[in-house]
């Protein structure tokens, strides 16, 4: 897949993501905290995706999508390896609250989510490994990420938050 094609979709990716943040503010908002939360997953699922659109990488699993995406950029510290966690929370609590019929996201836990949209973490030292083939179309999208500070908070906090 050429480059600007990959941008593209990383773009449409981006975009699901940014409108799966919007849905989780206004679930969380309205005291339906385990949509809050399943919304808040899909955005950092959306978001990772976007990333690996730009190495034209894609899985039919989560699983894959996740396993790719700590490899390429957590292993490697492109991103804090504290979002490993963070992902592996989300994702079980996604998980529970699709096929688990009790299960309870309670207020608190999702407002660890709402918590995590706000936050600004300082990416500006994030540097792509050298021996990366697409470090120029990754550094674009890291400029991208830090000119939306609700994207980037939902990748960080979130994912941070599901730790404590």
């Amino acid at each position: 897949m050429p480059a600007e094609n990959r941008e593209a979709l990383a773009e449409v990716r981006l975009e699901n993501a940014r409108e799966c943040l919007a849905d989780s503010e206004n679930a969380l908002s309205n005291g339906r905290y385990k949509n809050a939360a399943t919304r808040s997953y899909y955005c950092i699922f959306h978001s990772m995706r976007a990333v690996l659109a730009l190495e034209a990488f894609d899985s039919s699993k989560h699983s894959g999508v996740i396993a790719e995406f700590r490899h390429k950029y957590l292993k490697t510290e492109v991103f804090p390896k504290e979002f490993s966690d963070i992902i592996g929370d989300a994702f079980l609590t996604r998980n529970k609250s699709d096929y688990d019929d009790f299960y309870v996201v309670s207020k608190v836990n999702a407002q660890k989510f709402e918590a995590a949209f706000y936050s600004n973490p300082d990416l500006r030292e994030v540097r792509i490994p050298a021996e990366s083939s697409s470090s120029i179309d990754l550094q674009t999208l890291i400029a991208e990420l830090q000119n939306n500070p609700a994207l980037v908070a939902t990748l960080s906090q979130i994912l941070s938050s599901q730790m404590t």
